[in-house]
């Protein structure tokens, strides 16, 4: 059989569509670009230039981070929503230790317990005899 060595780099290796961008990042890029043009169109007349520039740097930290972003090698999406579930739930846990052992040990003692009680009364099926025979 014939080997053929596989270089390790080949599994990092991500394809481009165009200037080096993925299509993730290509998708984005349109994303801000499209937010841009529709902020400077229809926000700077009320809100001036300042204002709107402002909004465009916001826009741009917070939907850019989604084409580069890539926390612990998972997508900036996912990321965030593992980072969201972790946040929305409660920060203290009341969590109680049980010990199994100490648990059946206690069980046992009070099924041993209970049959010890019953003896005197005839109710144990471990006995020799029963009420109305001889005793040996």
């Amino acid at each position: 059989m014939f080997e053929v060595p596989m270089p390790d780099n080949i599994k990092k290796y991500k394809g481009t569509v165009i200037m080096g961008l993925s299509f993730r990042k290509l998708l984005v890029v349109m994303i801000i670009f499209i937010g841009v043009f529709f902020i400077f169109k229809y926000l700077n007349p009320y809100i001036g230039q300042d204002g709107s520039f402002f909004i465009i740097v916001l826009f741009t930290l917070i939907v850019g981070p989604f084409g580069w972003a890539t926390p612990y090698g998972m997508a900036a999406e996912k990321y965030i929503s593992l980072v969201w579930r972790y946040m929305s739930r409660p920060s203290k846990r009341c969590l109680e230790n049980r010990n199994l052992l100490d648990e059946a040990l206690e069980i046992k003692y009070h099924e041993l317990e209970n049959q010890y009680k019953n003896i005197g009364k005839g109710k144990d099926e471990n006995m020799r005899y029963k009420k109305g025979r001889k005793k040996w």
